[in-house]
């Protein structure tokens, strides 16, 4: 996978297109979909702390959680959140200490004279992880998705879902989500 090589090459390769897009005037967002915190002995040696550095300098834009964030301890989860510089959206997990979402729902960026809405959803399985039974609920990922889309609708012209809620989600909620 091209981004799972050093973030220095990625940094390289997205000031590359940024570059490229913008002498056409192209707008461009730098996003994640999660998982950054885990998988690589750099990721748990840190416990996600150095990507999120590394994503913060980069200058990504936006991006959701992973279940695999959430292979961390609920306070390291929040340290992340904390940590990060560009807007997290996620709008099935909710803080079961506060009752109030984890992070933001969802964005809305104006794009030329076009709202865009951009909302985040997590799979349902990250309950079953570290953090997820220690603080955070995560809730169904279609009735999250009807909610947030049909909140969305009268506020946006174009809706974007960041997902991590895998492949056969992606594709259930495409069909049940108008």
């Amino acid at each position: 996978m091209l981004f799972r090589s050093g973030i220095a090459r990625r940094a390289t390769l997205i000031k590359h297109i940024r570059q490229e897009l913008d002498k056409r005037a192209v707008p461009t967002w730098l996003v994640d979909i999660g998982d950054y915190s885990d998988g690589t002995p750099f990721s748990i040696e840190y416990h996600g702390e150095a990507d999120v550095a590394a994503m913060n300098a980069v200058g990504y834009d936006m991006g959701t959680l992973g279940n695999h964030e959430f292979n961390n301890t609920a306070a390291q989860v929040r340290k992340l959140i904390a940590m990060t510089k560009y807007e997290l959206v996620c709008a099935n997990v909710t803080d079961r200490t506060t009752s109030k979402p984890m992070v933001l729902p969802y964005v809305i960026r104006k794009v030329g004279g076009v709202r865009v809405g951009v909302f985040g959803l997590m799979t349902k399985e990250a309950a079953t992880y570290p953090a997820g039974k220690e603080t955070f609920d995560v809730t169904d990922e279609i009735p999250a998705a009807r909610q947030t889309v049909a909140t969305l609708r009268t506020q946006v012209d174009i809706i974007v879902l960041l997902s991590h809620a895998g492949e056969d989600m992606d594709q259930r909620i495409a069909v049940e989500v108008p």
